[in-house]
């Protein structure tokens, strides 16, 4: 099923960048928010590990996204979809802990941007392997 689908979005690049292009932008609405709801206090012990995981997620699906869109462009080996995938994903996730550092009461932290690059690895590696 998931196969299918990717490989249906593979043959359409307008479609696949229009779906980047609207969750990039989510991202970036997200981080604008100068207090975000969150389901823990920054007190609570877990705290550092949920918005740890929060960002992989989030860049997840992004790298995932991104993996397919490269695929979509024609031409693109798979290793060569995921390596472009991977990087697009980091530097998307420096350019956004760079806004957020502009953003009152957010910060820019290396470990978000560790766990974006993370997250943009994850979801290429998985569209990679879905692919096969």
């Amino acid at each position: 099923m998931i196969n299918r689908l990717l490989a249906f979005l593979e043959r359409r690049p307008k479609i696949i960048w229009s779906i980047i292009f609207l969750y990039a932008a989510i991202i970036f609405y997200l981080s604008s928010i100068s207090n975000p709801p969150q389901p823990l206090s920054p007190k609570d012990p877990l705290w550092d590990l949920m918005t740890t995981l929060e960002h992989v997620a989030e860049y997840t699906i992004l790298g995932g996204l991104l993996y397919v869109g490269f695929r979509s462009l024609g031409g693109k080996t798979k290793e060569k979809a995921f390596t472009l995938a991977v990087l697009a994903a980091s530097l998307y996730g420096a350019s956004d802990e760079m806004h957020q550092y502009f953003v009152p009461n957010r910060y820019c932290d290396i470990k978000d941007f560790l766990a974006d690059s993370a997250g943009g690895f994850i979801g290429s590696f998985a569209g990679k392997q879905f692919r096969k």
